[in-house]
Protein backbone atom coordinates (compact mmCIF):
# COMPACT_ATOMS: atom_id res chain seq x y z
CA UNK A 1 0.00 0.00 0.00
CA UNK A 2 1.42 3.37 -1.02
CA UNK A 3 0.97 6.32 1.33
CA UNK A 4 1.49 10.06 1.24
CA UNK A 5 -0.24 13.36 2.01
CA UNK A 6 -2.79 15.30 0.00
CA UNK A 7 -2.88 19.05 -0.66
CA UNK A 8 -4.40 19.72 2.73
CA UNK A 9 -1.63 17.84 4.45
CA UNK A 10 -3.88 14.89 5.31
CA UNK A 11 -2.33 11.44 5.15
CA UNK A 12 -3.69 9.26 2.38
CA UNK A 13 -3.30 5.57 1.52
CA UNK A 14 -3.63 4.63 -2.12
CA UNK A 15 -6.04 1.80 -2.77
CA UNK A 16 -8.37 2.46 0.19
CA UNK A 17 -11.86 3.95 -0.16
CA UNK A 18 -11.95 7.73 0.24
CA UNK A 19 -14.30 7.47 3.24
CA UNK A 20 -11.70 5.45 5.05
CA UNK A 21 -8.93 7.82 4.07
CA UNK A 22 -10.79 10.92 5.31
CA UNK A 23 -11.75 9.30 8.60
CA UNK A 24 -8.36 7.66 9.11
CA UNK A 25 -10.03 4.28 9.49
CA UNK A 26 -8.74 0.78 8.76
CA UNK A 27 -10.63 -1.40 6.24
CA UNK A 28 -13.95 -2.72 7.60
CA UNK A 29 -14.04 -6.11 9.30
CA UNK A 30 -16.15 -7.47 6.46
CA UNK A 31 -13.26 -6.85 4.07
CA UNK A 32 -10.81 -8.44 6.47
CA UNK A 33 -13.10 -11.43 6.89
CA UNK A 34 -13.26 -11.88 3.13
CA UNK A 35 -9.48 -11.80 2.87
CA UNK A 36 -9.13 -14.33 5.69
CA UNK A 37 -11.63 -16.61 3.99
CA UNK A 38 -9.64 -16.34 0.76
CA UNK A 39 -6.45 -17.11 2.69
CA UNK A 40 -8.02 -20.21 4.23
CA UNK A 41 -9.12 -21.41 0.81
CA UNK A 42 -5.66 -20.80 -0.60
CA UNK A 43 -4.10 -22.72 2.31
CA UNK A 44 -6.38 -25.68 1.69
CA UNK A 45 -5.65 -25.70 -2.03
CA UNK A 46 -1.88 -25.35 -1.59
CA UNK A 47 -1.63 -28.14 0.99
CA UNK A 48 -4.11 -30.46 -0.70
CA UNK A 49 -3.17 -34.13 -0.54
CA UNK A 50 -2.34 -34.26 -4.24
CA UNK A 51 0.37 -31.60 -3.87
CA UNK A 52 1.78 -32.87 -0.57
CA UNK A 53 1.88 -36.44 -1.87
CA UNK A 54 3.71 -35.34 -5.01
CA UNK A 55 6.32 -33.47 -2.96
CA UNK A 56 6.71 -36.40 -0.56
CA UNK A 57 7.29 -38.75 -3.48
CA UNK A 58 9.91 -36.48 -5.01
CA UNK A 59 11.74 -36.19 -1.70
CA UNK A 60 11.68 -39.96 -1.18
CA UNK A 61 12.61 -40.80 -4.77
CA UNK A 62 15.53 -38.37 -4.70
CA UNK A 63 17.20 -39.71 -1.56
CA UNK A 64 20.96 -40.16 -1.89
CA UNK A 65 23.64 -41.34 0.60
CA UNK A 66 25.18 -38.64 2.79
CA UNK A 67 28.70 -39.12 4.11
CA UNK A 68 30.03 -36.90 6.87
CA UNK A 69 33.51 -37.41 5.41
CA UNK A 70 32.62 -36.07 1.97
CA UNK A 71 34.30 -32.78 1.08
CA UNK A 72 31.39 -31.17 -0.73
CA UNK A 73 28.35 -33.45 -0.57
CA UNK A 74 25.92 -30.70 -1.61
CA UNK A 75 27.63 -29.48 -4.77
CA UNK A 76 24.69 -30.62 -6.91
CA UNK A 77 22.03 -29.14 -4.64
CA UNK A 78 20.11 -26.10 -5.86
CA UNK A 79 21.10 -22.70 -4.52
CA UNK A 80 17.51 -21.49 -4.72
CA UNK A 81 14.45 -21.86 -2.51
CA UNK A 82 12.94 -25.19 -1.60
CA UNK A 83 12.69 -28.07 0.85
CA UNK A 84 15.25 -30.62 2.00
CA UNK A 85 14.90 -33.91 3.85
CA UNK A 86 17.18 -36.26 5.81
CA UNK A 87 16.67 -39.88 6.86
CA UNK A 88 18.70 -42.07 9.21
CA UNK A 89 19.12 -45.83 9.44
CA UNK A 90 20.02 -46.92 12.97
CA UNK A 91 21.98 -50.05 13.98
CA UNK A 92 19.26 -51.18 16.41
CA UNK A 93 15.68 -52.43 16.23
CA UNK A 94 13.93 -51.25 19.40
CA UNK A 95 12.21 -48.03 20.36
CA UNK A 96 14.03 -48.04 23.71
CA UNK A 97 17.33 -47.74 21.85
CA UNK A 98 15.94 -44.96 19.67
CA UNK A 99 14.86 -43.14 22.81
CA UNK A 100 18.38 -43.58 24.20
CA UNK A 101 19.68 -41.96 21.01
CA UNK A 102 17.23 -39.13 21.59
CA UNK A 103 18.61 -38.60 25.08
CA UNK A 104 22.16 -38.54 23.71
CA UNK A 105 21.15 -36.15 20.95
CA UNK A 106 19.14 -33.78 23.15
CA UNK A 107 15.45 -33.96 23.90
CA UNK A 108 13.06 -31.03 24.13
CA UNK A 109 13.64 -29.06 27.36
CA UNK A 110 16.79 -31.07 28.16
CA UNK A 111 19.68 -29.09 29.69
CA UNK A 112 23.32 -29.19 28.66
CA UNK A 113 22.47 -29.39 24.95
CA UNK A 114 24.65 -27.42 22.48
CA UNK A 115 23.11 -24.04 21.59
CA UNK A 116 20.98 -23.84 18.47
CA UNK A 117 20.65 -27.62 18.16
CA UNK A 118 17.31 -28.92 16.83
CA UNK A 119 15.82 -31.17 19.51
CA UNK A 120 14.58 -34.75 19.53
CA UNK A 121 10.78 -35.01 19.74
CA UNK A 122 9.50 -38.05 21.61
CA UNK A 123 5.97 -37.77 20.23
CA UNK A 124 7.14 -38.03 16.63
CA UNK A 125 9.76 -40.68 17.44
CA UNK A 126 7.04 -42.95 18.84
CA UNK A 127 5.44 -42.93 15.40
CA UNK A 128 8.60 -44.53 13.94
CA UNK A 129 8.48 -47.77 15.97
CA UNK A 130 7.56 -49.92 12.96
CA UNK A 131 10.36 -48.49 10.85
CA UNK A 132 12.88 -49.07 13.64
CA UNK A 133 11.70 -52.64 14.19
CA UNK A 134 11.95 -53.35 10.44
CA UNK A 135 15.44 -51.85 10.18
CA UNK A 136 14.22 -49.21 7.74
CA UNK A 137 15.41 -45.64 7.32
CA UNK A 138 13.65 -43.24 9.68
CA UNK A 139 12.62 -39.65 8.84
CA UNK A 140 15.27 -37.61 10.63
CA UNK A 141 14.90 -33.94 9.69
CA UNK A 142 12.90 -31.75 7.32
CA UNK A 143 13.64 -28.13 6.52
CA UNK A 144 13.13 -25.23 4.13
CA UNK A 145 15.33 -22.37 2.97
CA UNK A 146 15.65 -19.65 0.36
CA UNK A 147 19.08 -21.14 -0.47
CA UNK A 148 18.89 -24.89 0.08
CA UNK A 149 22.54 -25.59 -0.74
CA UNK A 150 23.79 -23.02 1.75
CA UNK A 151 21.44 -24.26 4.44
CA UNK A 152 22.48 -27.90 4.05
CA UNK A 153 26.12 -26.86 4.18
CA UNK A 154 25.34 -25.04 7.43
CA UNK A 155 23.82 -28.21 8.87
CA UNK A 156 26.95 -30.12 7.91
CA UNK A 157 29.66 -27.66 8.95
CA UNK A 158 28.02 -25.68 11.76
CA UNK A 159 30.15 -25.28 14.87
CA UNK A 160 28.92 -26.87 18.07
CA UNK A 161 29.26 -23.67 20.13
CA UNK A 162 27.53 -21.48 17.53
CA UNK A 163 24.00 -20.27 18.32
CA UNK A 164 22.87 -20.78 14.72
CA UNK A 165 20.02 -23.30 14.48
CA UNK A 166 21.61 -26.29 12.74
CA UNK A 167 22.23 -30.04 13.05
CA UNK A 168 26.04 -29.55 13.22
CA UNK A 169 26.57 -33.01 11.79
CA UNK A 170 30.36 -33.08 11.54
CA UNK A 171 30.73 -31.72 15.06
CA UNK A 172 28.62 -34.63 16.31
CA UNK A 173 30.15 -37.27 14.05
CA UNK A 174 30.68 -39.65 16.99
CA UNK A 175 26.92 -39.97 17.44
CA UNK A 176 26.56 -41.03 13.78
CA UNK A 177 29.41 -43.56 13.88
CA UNK A 178 27.14 -46.53 13.09
CA UNK A 179 24.23 -44.61 11.53
CA UNK A 180 23.64 -44.32 7.78
CA UNK A 181 22.33 -41.00 6.50
CA UNK A 182 20.73 -39.99 3.25
CA UNK A 183 19.21 -36.75 1.97
CA UNK A 184 17.18 -35.20 -0.80
CA UNK A 185 15.82 -31.83 -1.83
CA UNK A 186 13.13 -30.28 -3.98
CA UNK A 187 13.58 -26.86 -5.54
CA UNK A 188 10.50 -24.64 -5.29
CA UNK A 189 11.23 -21.27 -6.92
CA UNK A 190 9.33 -18.49 -5.17
CA UNK A 191 9.76 -14.79 -4.54
CA UNK A 192 10.83 -13.93 -1.01
CA UNK A 193 7.40 -12.49 -0.22
CA UNK A 194 5.85 -15.88 -1.11
CA UNK A 195 8.28 -17.86 1.06
CA UNK A 196 5.49 -18.49 3.54
CA UNK A 197 4.00 -20.87 0.97
CA UNK A 198 7.01 -23.16 1.37
CA UNK A 199 6.52 -22.97 5.14
CA UNK A 200 2.94 -24.19 4.71
CA UNK A 201 4.12 -27.09 2.57
CA UNK A 202 6.85 -27.91 5.07
CA UNK A 203 4.28 -28.10 7.86
CA UNK A 204 2.08 -30.46 5.82
CA UNK A 205 5.06 -32.68 5.00
CA UNK A 206 6.23 -32.70 8.62
CA UNK A 207 2.82 -33.94 9.69
CA UNK A 208 3.18 -36.73 7.14
CA UNK A 209 6.82 -37.74 7.68
CA UNK A 210 7.06 -37.12 11.43
CA UNK A 211 10.84 -36.54 11.48
CA UNK A 212 12.32 -37.25 14.90
CA UNK A 213 14.49 -34.12 14.97
CA UNK A 214 13.42 -30.51 14.55
CA UNK A 215 10.88 -27.94 15.59
CA UNK A 216 7.18 -28.77 15.72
Amino acid sequence: MVGGRDGAGLRRYDGLPQTLILNHQVPPMSTLSELLAEAATFHSRLTADVHVSALAKRLCDGLAPLSLQAENPFCDVCDGSGLYYLEAKFPFRTYAELDAFGTQWGKVKATGVPPGLPRYYVGRAKKQKKRIAAGDFVPFYLGKEMNVQSRLSGHMDGKLEASTYALKLKERAEIFKHIDLRFSFVEIPVEERAYFCIALLEKALRDRFNPIIGRQ
